[in-house]
């Protein structure tokens, strides 16, 4: 007799719980005894855990989230990410607390790792040897830090590239071209730009949503950043960065100039709207730019960007280059007066010109971008008030990304010299 029929015969009749655990890694067979069983046993349940779905009738799916993280200016302690780090966090390292001090650095972590239980508990555990500062300010390189699991527990879960690595070992090539492109985006995608800038269709966006390595959130899919981390390092071992770096510079340069026009009509606040959202990945291609040596796509993407993310009130920082490279500085907009333009300024004063280690997007673009306006400036070539829109901010609406005329705070002032 086989073995799934004599388990079925010993099931039939009885009610009881039956569990399935790390179903991923035999996905095929353990939907066949997971369906045998329910057919031959009506009084059954079944609880399987798997990173994606069995596929079988009657499934009933329970995503299990990563635990919640600190909302700003609430009780970091209430909050599970931070309980689970506290908890083996004392365990490693006595005496460990959470006080004005360590309260900032306790949650950095865990923000840092995507409120993962696994992540945290590693991280919990390299507290025995480093300060918490230090830990939350190094977390970039969280593949080699993280690595003081459990002796008992599965090869696959003592380090966090362990864990990743099984994840990754269990899809097929297609799958993993699209893990390691999709992890340009810095803030998430919708399904055309995935489409356009890695080359995937729906049914591999699907595949990895299933997998557990995407998440749908209303029309955009999302990575967890240790998951993107990965995907960044599969990226260059790959030599696919700079052929990724381009698709997703052309892609936003694109998106804006589709977007110019709009800003002018009825559904400019629609526009401002889908804009937004692309804020993180406005800045990491701007990063991206200017860290290859790009400076014509890094001042592209400000000069054609920087007036949409001020009309928006985008949040956060500018981006800046100056001569030690890339950074964010805190305390300036995106599009503000010294966004993108210190990218050509740092360039000049060096004397260079782009050297070709990056591979520009924009050919023939402006060399000197218009400057950006920052909230509550005037157009000076428009003096007149009547040729001025109505928009919060005072912009003019007859201004342009080829317009030269200088902001002012002045109403009145007169044309600009050029």
């Amino acid at each position: 007799m086989e073995p799934l029929t004599r388990l079925t015969d010993a099931l039939a009749g009885r009610e009881l719980l039956l569990v399935l655990d790390n179903c991923e890694h035999l996905i095929g067979a353990a939907a066949d005894v997971a369906d045998a069983v329910l057919r031959g046993a009506p009084g059954l349940r079944l609880l399987a855990t798997s990173r994606e779905p069995l596929g079988i009738a009657g499934e009933q799916l329970w995503p299990v989230e990563p635990l919640a993280l600190p909302r700003p200016r609430a009780q970091a302690a209430s909050f599970p990410a931070v309980r689970l780090l506290l908890d083996r966090a004392v365990a490693a390292r006595p005496g460990f607390t959470l006080d004005p001090r360590t309260t900032g650095p306790v949650v950095r972590i865990c923000r840092a790792l995507d409120g993962m239980p696994l992540a945290i508990e590693l991280a919990a555990a390299r507290l025995r040897t480093l300060p918490v500062d230090v830990l939350a300010g190094r977390l970039a390189d969280r593949f080699r830090l993280l690595t003081n699991g459990s002796r008992t527990a599965l090869p696959r879960h003592q380090t966090l590239r362990a864990v990743v690595d099984w994840s990754w070992d269990l899809l097929d090539d297609d799958e993993r071209a699209l893990w390691r492109r999709f992890a340009v985006f810095h803030g998430g995608a919708d399904v055309t730009a995935v489409e356009q800038v890695c080359g995937a269709d729906v049914d591999l966006l699907g595949a990895l949503v299933d997998k557990s390595l995407l998440v749908l959130a209303g029309d955009r899919y999302r990575m967890l950043e240790t998951i993107r981390e990965y995907g960044l390092e599969r990226l260059a071992e790959a030599g696919e960065t700079e052929q990724l770096r381009v698709a997703h510079a052309r892609y936003l340069l694109a998106l804006a100039g589709a977007a110019e026009p709009e800003l002018r009509r009825g559904d400019q606040l629609s526009w401002l709207r889908r804009l937004a959202v692309e804020h993180d990945n406005l800045h990491a291609a701007v990063r991206a730019a200017v860290a290859a040596g790009d400076a014509r796509t890094a001042t592209a993407l400000t000069a054609r960007l920087g007036l949409v993310l001020v009309a928006a009130r985008a949040p956060r920082r500018g981006l800046r280059a100056g001569p030690g490279g890339a950074g964010a500085h805190r305390g300036e907009r995106a599009g503000g007066p010294g966004a993108g333009l210190h990218v050509l300024r740092a360039e000049r004063a060096r004397g260079r010109r782009d050297d070709g280690r990056g591979q520009g997007v924009v050919p023939g673009g402006p060399s000197r971008p218009a400057p950006a306006r920052t909230p509550g400036t005037r157009c000076c070539a428009c003096s007149d008030r009547s040729r001025r829109s109505s928009s919060p901010g005072g912009w003019c609406s007859a201004w342009n990304s080829s317009s030269r005329c200088s902001p002012t705070r002045t109403p009145g002032c007169g044309r600009s010299p050029r």
